[in-house]
């Protein structure tokens, strides 16, 4: 005759759905008997609707079975990359800081990458830093340039010089 005590915890683990041979393995590994598990395990059967298996005898030296218990492994999901998503967007920002307003795109872009960084993504958020910090410069560089350029273009006087600015 099996314990209450003993049924009661594997019908709580079985509505859990941990397998009876996991649920074996528990219990002898806490000081329960093989017969015990067996009689709770029988007992319970014919009040479920589907009968339980008889768990593998533990290993003994006539017995060569293997016996394993299982034990959950974490899997990491693909969505659980802190910082991943600041460090790209990071990155995209100083790209667009090389063309288009570098104060402010190759601010958000360093903004954006030490976030990263702090998250943990530590070599994504370090480039976006380090891009949107040096793209920032030759934004701001190419845009005097650019700048320097078109007010000699509009004093031009030439073909190209009239069709760049025909109304000046």
């Amino acid at each position: 005759m099996a314990s209450t005590e003993l049924t009661t915890y594997i019908q709580d683990e079985l509505k859990k759905g941990i397998t009876p041979e996991v649920i074996t393995a528990n219990l002898l590994s806490k000081g329960w008997s093989q017969a015990d598990i067996i009689a709770a395990l029988q007992s319970i059967a014919p009040s479920s609707k589907e009968s339980l298996p008889t768990p593998p005898l533990p290993p003994t030296p006539g017995n060569t079975q293997q016996y394993y218990v299982q034990q959950p492994v974490p899997v990491e999901s693909k969505g659980q990359h802190p910082g991943r998503t600041e460090g790209i967007i990071g990155i995209i920002c100083a790209v667009i800081a090389l063309l288009f307003f570098p104060p402010v795109f190759g601010t958000v872009g360093i903004i954006l990458g030490i976030i990263a960084h702090k998250k943990g993504e530590k070599t994504l958020g370090l480039v976006a830093i380090i891009l949107s910090a040096i793209f920032l410069v030759i934004g701001m560089i190419l845009g005097i340039w650019v700048s320097q350029n078109l007010k000699q273009a509009k004093s031009a006087t030439g073909m190209v010089g009239q069709f760049l600015f025909p109304y000046t």
